[in-house]
Formats: structure tokens, C-alpha cells, sequence
């Protein structure tokens, strides 16, 4: 279980949507998000859930948790090996992981460019079965 205090910690991971085209023609998102600690190249790895929207333009939505991939992703556009598609980066920004346990993921996000300006907003998920249930939230701003 991993659970950080609401006030600690500015939005100095970073995050990632990329759109991940598969070699059949199918397509979804895959939502990258950096955990604290990891910020030294070729450590650590990325939270990583599926979707099928654009979380950063979206009020809700559902997610399947997959496994965890390599920082690299973060910067990665093109084809993956094995034959498993190709990936193009959707959005990119910063975000804070506050909450992360099997119940209850909750994750700050600001993605450069967004409709949303500036403004911090927060992704609440609750495992529901094997899907996770996304609710999105503005938040104040953080110094």
C-alpha cells in the first residue's frame, strides 16, 4: 500500500497519454503515470492503466490496470517491438500520486495544452471487479 498526505509533494512526476494503434487496427489509450522516487534515468516504472478515452478531456471514465512499463515510455513515439502496435503521444504533463492501494487510486495531473488551463485536476479511482471507476475533479492550483 502506498498512501502520501494531501498536502505533501508539488506535481513533479511526470505523465504521459499515448495512443496505442494495434496491428488488427484496434485502438485505446494508455494513461503512464511516474511514481515519486523514480526520477533517475532507467529506474523505476510507470503506473500504466488502459483506457478508452482522453483522460484529460474527460469527467469520467473506466480504466483497466495493466503492467506497470519502463520510463522510457515517457518520451517513446513509434512502433513497439514484438508486433504489438504502435504508439503516438496524445498529451503529456506533470502529475502527484496521492493514494495508491488495490481499493483507491488517486492521482494529480496537469497536462500541458489541456482545455483546462493550468488548473490541477484529480483523478479519484475505485477498483470495481477488475475495472477501475474514474472520477475527475478540479482542484486548487498548487504554489
Amino acid at each position: 500500500m502506498h498512501v502520501k498526505s494531501e498536502s505533501q509533494g508539488k506535481l513533479l512526476q511526470r505523465c504521459v497519454l499515448l495512443s496505442h494503434t494495434l496491428v488488427d487496427g484496434s485502438h485505446h489509450y494508455d494513461w503512464m503515470l511516474e511514481r515519486e522516487g523514480s526520477m533517475r534515468e532507467g529506474e523505476g516504472t510507470l503506473v500504466t492503466f488502459r483506457v478508452q478515452v482522453m483522460v484529460h478531456e474527460s469527467g469520467a471514465f473506466d480504466a483497466e490496470r495493466i503492467e506497470d512499463h519502463r520510463r522510457e515510455y515517457l518520451r517513446y513515439e513509434g512502433e513497439i517491438s514484438r508486433g504489438r502496435g504502435r504508439v503516438a503521444r496524445v498529451a503529456q504533463g506533470v502529475c502527484a500520486i496521492r493514494i495508491e492501494t488495490e481499493p483507491v487510486f488517486v492521482v494529480d495531473c496537469v497536462f500541458e495544452g489541456a482545455t483546462t488551463g493550468d488548473a490541477v485536476m484529480r483523478y479519484t479511482g475505485e477498483l470495481m471487479g477488475d475495472m477501475w471507476i474514474f472520477t475527475v475533479n478540479r482542484i486548487l492550483n498548487q504554489a
